[in-house]
């Protein structure tokens, strides 16, 4: 029998991304026709390169937070002292990445840092997202709380993109983007305090422990990056920002798709954790995987007719892309379940990580031969990233089941 507070949680984590994505596509098909191609690929590019960053200001804690607070939510001291530890690291963070932008900025002149407002676009809202504690309320299994913050922050988005951004005006779109960032920053931290919990003071023994126990958790969202975040950023630079324009608008569909689903396994992670239930691991998997595998096929059949409604006539390029992007999602699904999931129901998560480097090593092999080779597309670029996923999948398959028969061998011999 499949248990309670978690399909709670899968419930409440499905409203989550839900919220997330209903309110960017409210906005996007919209945003798509009121600015240029080439602005709309400069908004792409800008969300990209945040995506960048935000890796490197989370460094790898939305996958180790949710393990430690699972572990330790009994322990409020512990935790609280937790919480400001790792505000405390996200504040270096912020500073060393507000430092590269500026330095960045004189030393150099792309789609990006031809105006000193995107940098501080840029800069903005990666500070404002990076201390909204989302890991937190995955950790303590009650996503019920950042729901409600969500649901008003993207309100406010998608209020604020239709009242002010009425012409060919990027930049109105960046405030709101920040507005809605704050409003979750203060209420989801107001959560935090309301559940009984603080923002206690930094312990150095946890601000070194964190430091090296989240690194491999931060080279595999740094990996994952690589294949992932930086795409249409990569596209951008190199193709120029029409091509930017027809490789995010496929690959947001894709993204959709990837958030919508990702609650089984965010839910499924400190579930896992804490009970090792493998059971539960396969009925979950292999009844999304036939339901995906439907949808995947008949939306291929329509694929240029979905970019169309949601992006307009200008986008219809992004039609062969997002049809290679269905193919992913079916294998990321899979994957990402077999990652951190499966791997802490045996004990073993740090082993996901190293599957994660591999394939953010070789997409940036691929990724270095298209630009070498000059042929650096948005279709490309998406056939690279199914390829990487793939083997991705391959391995952390692989991986598991190597180790469970081994733990079963051993088992049977004692």
């Amino acid at each position: 029998m499949l248990n309670f507070t978690l399909i709670k949680n899968i419930f409440y984590l499905f409203i989550v991304q839900i919220i997330n994505y209903v309110a960017p596509f409210l906005v996007l098909p919209y945003l798509s026709r009121v600015l240029s191609v080439d602005n709309f690929g400069l908004l792409m590019m800008i969300i990209s390169a945040s995506s960048i960053a935000l890796i490197v200001t989370d460094y790898g804690f939305s996958l180790s937070g949710p393990l430690f607070v699972a572990v330790n939510k009994h322990n409020k001291v512990v935790i609280n002292q937790y919480i400001g530890t790792i505000y405390l690291i996200k504040s270096v963070l912020i500073s060393i990445i507000w430092f590269l932008f500026l330095f960045i900025y004189f030393i150099s002149d792309n789609e990006i840092t031809s105006h000193f407002s995107n940098i501080l676009w840029l800069g903005v809202i990666i500070t404002t997202q990076s201390f909204q504690p989302i890991w937190f309320f995955q950790g303590l299994e009650k996503m019920k709380n950042i729901t409600f913050s969500l649901i008003i922050s993207k309100s406010v988005y998608v209020i604020l993109i239709f009242c002010l951004v009425k012409t060919n005006h990027v930049e109105r779109v960046f405030l709101a983007l920040v507005l809605s960032n704050v409003v979750t920053l203060v209420i989801s931290n107001y959560l935090l305090y309301r559940n009984g919990y603080a923002i206690g003071t930094p312990c150095n023994k946890l601000f070194r422990d964190e430091i090296k126990n989240s690194f491999p958790f931060f080279l595999s969202r740094a990996a994952v990056g690589v294949y992932t975040s930086a795409s249409t950023f990569i596209v951008g630079s190199f193709a120029g920002l029409n091509q930017a324009a027809v490789y995010s608008s496929a690959e947001k569909l894709y993204q959709a798709g990837q958030n919508a689903l990702s609650p089984i396994s965010q839910a499924l992670y400190p579930y896992l954790a804490r009970s090792g239930d493998k059971k539960t691991l396969y009925k979950f998997v292999v009844l999304f995987f036939i339901l995906l595998c439907m949808i995947c096929i008949l939306s291929s059949y329509y694929s240029n007719t979905i970019v169309m409604l949601f992006f307009g006539n200008k986008y219809n390029a992004a039609s062969q892309v997002l049809n290679v992007f269905l193919l992913s999602l079916v294998i990321t699904f899979v994957s990402f379940n077999f990652g951190y999931p499966a791997f802490a129901a045996i004990k073993r998560v740090q082993i996901v990580n190293y599957t994660v480097v591999l394939g953010g090593g070789l997409q940036l092999l691929m990724i270095i031969i298209l630009i070498v080779s000059e042929k650096i597309t948005p279709l490309n670029m998406a056939r690279s990233v199914l390829f990487t996923e793939t083997l991705v999948l391959i391995s952390r398959l692989g991986l598991y089941f190597y180790l469970i028969l081994k733990n079963d061998n051993v088992s049977g011999l004692k």
